[in-house]
């Protein structure tokens, strides 16, 4: 399926069934901002939380701190008029909030640390416990924090990507010949042999490797497709897709 595509297959241990928005990611920012939309900050916080805590984690913070630093970033973000602040006219919401997990990290280290969990602080529920021992992985590999910040945020927007793509096939009566075809693909390998699937499908090898091929043909430009409106969800408009794109795909290589 080219490079691009193998490596999002590759991402299956990051990925959650986390729900689509109905307009764009900015919209449901500036909603949140409004005090319009209560369950729009915690979807953004769902998508995007991963991402802030590996950038933490790099950053030498440990788990727990990390954690603390994580929650207490979104629920900052509760204050007026501080999602206000994130203006999709000043660029991308990926630079935005990166920044953002910087400056607090800085402005509210020393308090948060003196906390214990579940203390004082107001803590949002932000979702399933961080992959730990990925984010461990990626601590020490030999990158900056910037940079395991765009791995991890790539790892989101792809894995959302996936998540809309098996949806299409699951709804089509194709979910299990979607995850089939995925695993074979995946770095990580399949969990049958074609000849074993087909036993399960009660259907001939040949007809699930030539099922399995018609679907790589048209995996192919829906994921691109699903890949390009989950970047353009977080830019300032479609010109600077195509930028966001190649800095997604640097980040995964």
């Amino acid at each position: 399926m080219g490079r691009t595509c193998q490596t999002a297959f590759a991402q299956r241990n990051v990925r959650a069934k986390w729900s689509l928005f109905k307009t764009t990611q900015w919209g449901r920012i500036i909603q949140a901002s409004q005090g319009n939309a209560p369950e729009a900050l915690a979807e953004l916080c769902q998508a995007y939380r991963e991402p802030v805590y590996s950038y933490l984690r790099s950053r030498g913070f440990g788990h727990e701190v990390a954690e603390d630093l994580t929650q207490g970033l979104f629920a900052s973000l509760l204050a007026p008029g501080k999602l206000a602040q994130a203006d999709p006219g000043r660029g991308r919401f990926r630079d935005w909030l990166r920044k953002a997990a910087e400056n607090h990290s800085c402005n509210h280290l020393d308090h948060t640390r003196a906390l214990k969990r579940g203390g004082r602080e107001e803590h949002l529920s932000i979702g399933p416990d961080i992959h730990e021992e990925s984010i461990r992985e990626a601590s020490r590999e030999p990158a900056s924090p910037d940079r395991i910040f765009d791995r991890y945020w790539a790892n989101t927007v792809i894995a959302r990507a996936l998540t809309r793509l098996r949806d299409d096939y699951v709804s089509e009566g194709k979910g299990d010949l979607f995850d089939h075809t995925e695993g074979i693909l995946s770095q990580e390998g399949p969990c049958a042999t074609d000849a074993e699937f087909a036993q399960i499908a009660k259907k001939t090898t040949i007809a699930i490797r030539v099922a399995r091929h018609r679907l790589k043909e048209d995996m192919q430009p829906r994921f691109r497709r699903y890949l390009r409106e989950e970047i353009g969800l977080t830019v300032e408009g479609p010109d600077a897709i195509d930028d966001e794109l190649r800095i997604l795909i640097d980040a995964t290589t």
